[in-house]
This record gives structure tokens, sequence and C-alpha cells, in this order.
């Protein structure tokens, strides 16, 4: 009897049935489905591309994840009814898409580099800003948007590694992609749904 009363000491009615061990998990992007077609870079919506740097081809050595959004052409005759009606219909009918690219040594550090400038500008500008309106000195007023203007076209103009241009059915449609990137994609038109 005491060694019954032991052995249903040992096992608890109250703990979790045991199951097979538990399945690898599964990551979040596994969608690797990416071809080009010529100059274009041809993918889905939520895509891990191949290990290679979106800019120059060769092997990456890190990841990053670019959210991109667009609305159709058509979109812009809004901007005949104005600004407001614009603004509030293309937000309800834009396209979003993420996308993870690899990137070289010297390509990550070009963006870092970028992301700073970024930063210091916004550090810079603004301060000047509030101070050159507060001063009322109108040439520290130019400066200051000058400043402002110029960093965020640097900005605007290095940043973004992919600019989504279309899309067809499930197909988005990019450009951005360097040739020797495009060449370790298999050809659009070549591919079998």
């Amino acid at each position: 009897m005491p060694d019954q009363m032991a052995d249903d000491l040992r096992e608890n009615p109250f703990a979790a049935p045991e199951g097979p061990e538990p399945a690898e998990p599964v990551r979040k992007y596994r969608n690797t489905q990416a071809w080009r077609d010529g100059e274009w870079l041809v993918a889905r919506e939520t895509l891990v591309l191949t290990d290679h740097c979106i800019r120059c081809g060769e092997p990456a050595s890190s990841r990053v994840r670019q959210q991109v959004s667009w609305h159709g052409p058509f979109i812009y005759l809004t901007l005949l009814l104005g600004l407001i009606p614009y603004f509030i219909i293309a937000a309800f009918s834009k396209y979003r898409a993420s996308i993870h690219v690899g990137l070289c040594d010297a390509h990550a550090s070009e963006r870092f580099g970028l992301k700073l400038l970024y930063w210091t500008a916004v550090a810079v500008s603004v301060p000047m800003m509030m101070g050159a309106l507060a001063s009322d000195i109108p040439q520290l007023i130019l400066a200051a948007l000058v400043f402002m203007l110029a960093a965020g076209i640097a900005i605007s103009r290095g940043l973004p590694l992919l600019s989504p241009r279309s899309q067809t059915g499930r197909d988005l449609w990019f450009k951005g992609a360097d040739r020797g990137f495009l060449a370790t994609l298999p050809d659009f038109h070549t591919r079998k749904e």
C-alpha cells in the first residue's frame, strides 16, 4: 500500500498531457518567389529575397526589411478635387508590401551613413528653423529650408532600396535592383505557377 501511494504522489493528476515533440517553428516570411523581367524585379507581397546584395549582387551579410506602399496612377486625378480629398482617397486605396532584402557590408554601411545623415539633418535643421523664426532673420529661415530640402532629397534618393511601380494580380513590379542581383533570379516568363 505505501508503494502504491508513493506512485500516486509522483503522478500529478493536474499535469498537462504530454504530446509529441513540438515541430520546428515556421518562419513568418517563407515566400521566396521572385523573378526578373529585364530591368524589373517581379515579386510577391511578402517576400524574402535571395542572399545576394540588392545593390551589387555580391553575397549579402545582412538583411533589411523595407515596407513599401503605393497607389494606382488614376488616384492622381483626385488632385483636381484638392489636396485633402487626394490624401484621404490615397490613404484608403494604397497597396502595401513588406520585402526583406540582403545587403553586403559596403551597402549596409552606406545605408547606415544615410540614416545618420538624415537624423543629423533633423537634429540641426529643427533648432535652426526655430531659431530663425524666433529671431526673424529671413536668410536663416531660407538656409534652414534649403538644408532640410537638400537632406530630404538626398535621403529619398538613397534610403529606399526598391521602388514599387505596378501590380498585376499577385505580382508586384519593382525598380532599383542591380543587374548582378537580377541575374541570380529566374526569368519571369519561364516561371510555372
